[in-house]
């Protein structure tokens, strides 16, 4: 039966891209509730039920403490539900559970029309409607201090482990949606800006999900690498990058057909990087078939796959449904029993992770970021696990080095309150040195946006290779 697991893991989207296709697509319906309690009970309930960790990075009395607090505005708005289902999943240290939002109305205009970047000390305009804003410092949204509204947002974002420095880091890519949830839908937003001693305040319109999608693609931080979601290969001063953008895709074969195409020119390359920066994960076969023109041996991604149930528990299985996958392969859940659940070891794509022609036998660099996540970190650790000269560079990543949840991705749905995804299965990632127990992925070469950076529109990972 893990055979059943280890097919469906690789025609799976990635429960971190189903996730934020889900939420962009906004709440969804259900049919009535047949839940123990209150709305956020149920949820918490169900987490408690099925969640391989629940109580990883808090305990069972903090998340009773956090229902409490959050009770008392729920029913408010739909937005104010979410925010506050938002806020306590945010606590689970998994970033692979998400919370669904609110379906924006066919042209309200409500997201922020601006993004963020952290800049040195401060945060800069990166991309926003009005270009004559973009560059400038950063002072205030909606009258509250810009460092003061981050600290607010980051207590929405869902990473990986307890780390206050990647949750705020999500908390910036997410700008405009965790802005919407805190701060409420608005048709004008308010920014105040410095530049140059100068303060400034805008009153810009509300963008509507289309306007985001703009904007996100007119980053100034980010014009860097192709944004390309099949693979892609540059070169830049001597140095070839093979971008891998990212591993979700509806059209497995082509994506794999393109890696195949340029094998031929990164296995000869002299200095080659392996570009993970904003790779959310998704399909992990894909990445296995790169680190097969990588690696001389045979390779394992997975050392151990774990469920505390092979069963969605009374009441809540009415009201579950399967994202991806059904439900056989957790009912079918092999394995030797364990005082928590069942286990496998080893990794059932093993099969399949064996060295190919043509092939690079030279040293390797990878770029992560804090954006690389679940299958672009099993890459990762899968090639700093069994290549014998890695060179990181870049930010701790999103994904724990050692660890995390994914694989059958739930829905719970009621018209009590929005939606909860979340996945079933805890996966142990093989060892390699320098993983320490709660981190990311950490680089050797630490990469920081500078003003200089980004007042030049330079690639700050670039030129830390290629700087004399």
């Amino acid at each position: 039966m893990f055979a059943t697991v280890a097919v469906q893991e690789r025609q799976e989207p990635g429960m971190v891209l189903a996730m934020r296709s889900l939420l962009a697509m906004g709440l969804l319906l259900g049919c009535a509730s047949q839940g123990t309690g209150s709305p956020l009970a149920d949820r918490l309930a169900l987490i408690r039920a099925v969640h391989p960790v629940p109580h990883r990075t808090v305990s069972e009395a903090e998340l009773d403490g956090l229902v409490a607090a959050e009770e008392a505005a729920w029913g408010i708005s739909e937005l104010g539900d979410a925010r506050a289902l938002r806020r306590i999943v945010a606590r689970l240290g998994d970033s692979h559970v998400a919370v669904g939002l609110p379906v924006v109305p066919p042209g309200e205009a409500t997201f922020v029309p601006f993004l963020v970047k952290r800049v040195g000390d401060g945060y800069r305009v990166d991309a926003a409607t009005e270009s004559e804003a973009v560059g400038a410092e950063v002072v205030a949204v909606e009258g509250v201090p810009i460092d003061e509204l981050m600290d607010r947002l980051s207590a929405l974002a869902t990473v990986d482990g307890d780390r206050p420095s990647v949750r705020l880091a999500e908390a910036e890519r997410r700008f405009a949606e965790h802005a919407r949830l805190e701060l409420g839908a608005r048709d004008e937003w308010s920014l105040v800006t410095r530049s140059e001693g100068a303060e400034r305040t805008w009153a810009l319109a509300g963008v509507r999900r289309e306007g985001l999608a703009e904007l996100e693609l007119a980053r100034r931080s980010a014009g860097w690498g192709s944004r390309e979601r099949l693979p892609s290969l540059e070169e830049h001063d001597g140095i070839t990058v093979l971008r891998l953008a990212s591993f979700g895709t509806s059209d497995r074969a082509a994506y794999l057909e393109r890696i195949e195409a340029l094998a031929p020119d990164f296995t000869s390359a002299e200095r080659l990087v392996i570009d993970l920066r904003g790779n959310e994960g998704g399909d992990r076969s894909l990445g296995v078939a790169v680190a097969r023109h990588l690696l001389e041996a045979p390779f394992a991604q997975w050392a151990s796959v774990r469920t505390r149930v092979r069963a969605i528990p009374e009441p809540f299985a009415s009201q579950v449904s399967y994202l991806a996958g059904d439900e056989s392969a957790l009912t079918g859940f092999p394995g030797d029993p364990i005082e928590d659940g069942w286990r496998v070891g080893g990794d059932p794509l093993a099969a399949t992770m064996v060295p190919t022609e043509p092939s690079h036998r030279g040293p390797l660099t990878l770029f992560v970021d804090d954006a690389t996540n679940s299958a672009a970190v099993e890459l990762a650790v899968a090639l700093l696990a069994h290549h014998p000269a890695v060179t990181v560079v870049g930010a701790e990543t999103q994904g724990e080095c050692a660890w995390h949840v994914g694989q059958l991705p739930i829905v719970y749905q009621d018209e009590a309150g929005p939606a909860l995804l979340l996945s079933l299965f805890e996966i142990e990632l093989v060892p390699y040195e320098g993983c320490r127990t709660g981190r990311g992925i950490e680089p050797d070469v630490p990469v920081v946006m500078t003003a200089e950076d980004f007042d030049g529109g330079r690639d700050p990972f670039l030129d830390r290779l290629t700087r004399p």
